[in-house]
């Protein structure tokens, strides 16, 4: 049973995309956001980020509501940084999303050729996928990956 477009079925490993939020939760607060993050570093994942979505988590995590300090913030990301891969979209997403500000996201997953993006953005989830990219939130996404591990 094929996954995705470059996953299992598809001739290469599963290629992931988490959003700023499934990041910024599973960091601040931890449950199913923390455990897909944690997949990424210990499964045959490719997670990809772009800037763009790490500079959402770092203006959201510094802020106020947050409240993280810099020296917080930056163990983090180079925690994370060691195993996740960083793109640069060449392409641009306009008015897909309901919100405009999803779009550059979006541009991560096209650029990625990801099977999944991973958000809890109920924007996003409504799409319900783009252009080969499966869009799921992080308990959905648990819910694959067991299925994957335990041969579908």
């Amino acid at each position: 049973m094929g996954i995705g477009q470059s996953g299992v079925g598809g001739g290469g490993p599963v290629r992931v995309v988490l959003d700023a939020n499934i990041i910024i939760s599973g960091w601040h607060y931890g449950g199913t956001p923390e455990r897909a993050i944690n997949l990424g570093r210990s499964s045959g994942f490719h997670v990809y980020i772009s800037p763009y979505i790490l500079g959402e988590v770092e203006r959201t995590l510094l802020g106020v509501r947050f409240g993280w300090s810099r020296s917080r913030l930056d163990g983090s990301l180079g925690s994370f940084l060691q195993w996740a891969n960083i793109i640069h979209p060449a392409v641009q997403v306009t008015g897909v999303s309901r919100d405009v500000n999803d779009d550059p996201v979006l541009a991560c997953c096209l650029q990625a050729n990801a099977d999944y993006l991973v958000t809890g953005d109920n924007d996003l989830l409504a799409l319900g996928s783009f252009r080969g990219t499966r869009i799921v939130n992080a308990a959905a996404f648990l819910e694959i990956y067991e299925e994957l591990e335990g041969g579908g």
